[in-house]
């Protein structure tokens, strides 16, 4: 998508239920501190804006990968990010506490 400034944004994922939106990241290898701090610094408070018809909604943001380190799985529930882990046919969400935090 773009902007109104004409940047492009990329969102894998976006699932809304009653007024709550979760923005999903997904990254093969989401090995990289980088990563979710543009994530979370970045992009999710630029999505009402660039997403106009999630104004209103209480935004989540989500990171999904194949391999979750535990200092990424750390760094996500002190950011209040939802972390989900990929492997063949499951999803394992790797910081299940932080659900009724944050939901």
């Amino acid at each position: 998508m773009k902007d109104k400034q004409g940047n492009t944004w990329e969102f894998d994922v976006i699932a809304k239920a009653g007024k709550l939106a979760i923005i999903v990241d997904v990254e093969s290898s989401y090995n990289r501190m980088s990563y979710i701090e543009h994530f979370t610094q970045v992009v999710l408070p630029r999505v009402p804006q660039i997403l106009s018809d999630l104004l209103g909604y209480k935004i989540v943001g989500c990171i999904a990968s194949f391999s979750l380190e535990d200092t990424i799985v750390q760094k996500a529930s002190e950011l209040g990010v939802l972390a989900i882990s990929i492997g063949g046919n499951n999803l394992e969400l790797c910081n299940q506490e932080l659900v009724g935090k944050i939901i």
